[in-house]
């Protein structure tokens, strides 16, 4: 039975379940493990609907601190899930027409 994608809410909880697991065995002591990139899925998964700051940047024509900034000031929602900033595609698209509504 295929649940991903019908509810964002319990997509959100698995991410951030299996990045808890990721990160519980990569802070094992002792291991050795190298930092992995940000997983790529072909699933309608949460990760698919949300992007890092970075990307977020790029895709709105400013820099990565600009975002980080506007997560701060709670202008841009945004979600943490591993020490790392998560954004909503849908939140990223509102947080751009209303700056681009308020440069007009």
């Amino acid at each position: 039975m295929e649940v991903r994608g019908q509810d964002p809410q319990l997509d959100q909880t698995l991410v951030a379940i299996r990045l808890a697991a990721i990160a519980s065995r990569s802070s094992a002591p002792g291991t050795t493990s190298a930092p992995q990139s940000e997983p790529v899925s072909g699933s309608r998964g949460q990760l698919n609907d949300t992007v890092n700051t970075s990307t977020a940047a790029t895709i709105l024509g400013i820099t990565d601190r600009a975002i980080r900034k506007s997560i701060a000031e709670k202008r841009l929602p945004a979600t943490k899930i591993d020490g790392r900033y998560r954004i909503n595609r849908e939140d990223l698209a509102t947080f751009q027409a209303t700056a681009t509504g308020a440069t007009r």
